[in-house]
């Protein structure tokens, strides 16, 4: 194996330096097995929802508290965590002296997914017809050429 790898160092030098001319050129192989760091840096990221809140409270701060308080914050967290910073929010609103607020933490993870299952299913939910069934149509088998379905339509 070594004298594979060095076979492969010479041949790398020789076209290395024809194509690029170096002054000095100075190759080193190492084997798969063998671990070398080249570059690491660690950063510790705050947490979002620390974030949100620090941003919250800076701005709250400068604003007219005496009417009505709408609060929409985004955070890629399960509900139970959002719903704990929502009434979090909401508490130092009441705090503050609002009586009139409104706060929502809705989930920054597939925004527009979770806005249709959290925000817009819901209200159709609630809103079904009479008799409590929907019609639904079936899309998992052929349509009639009249369907909105129809790869005719498309």
């Amino acid at each position: 194996m070594k004298r594979r790898t060095s076979g492969i160092i010479l041949l790398s030098a020789e076209l290395l330096g024809k194509s690029l001319k170096p002054e000095k050129l100075e190759l080193q192989a190492y084997g798969l097995k063998e671990n070398k760091v080249i570059f690491e840096k660690e950063r510790e990221f705050p947490w979002e929802v620390d974030e949100a809140l620090a941003l919250f409270e800076g701005r709250i701060s400068g604003l007219d508290l005496s009417g009505p308080v709408a609060v929409s914050l985004g955070v890629s967290e399960s509900p139970r965590v959002r719903e704990a910073v929502r009434a979090r929010i909401e508490e130092k609103l009441r705090l503050a002296g609002v009586q009139n607020l409104e706060v929502e933490v809705l989930s920054a993870y597939k925004q527009g997914f979770f806005w249709l299952a959290e925000k817009i299913l819901p209200v159709f939910r609630k809103n079904r017809p009479p008799g409590g069934k929907q019609q639904e149509d079936d899309v998992s088998r052929p349509q009639s050429k009249n369907s909105p379905f129809s790869p005719l339509h498309l």
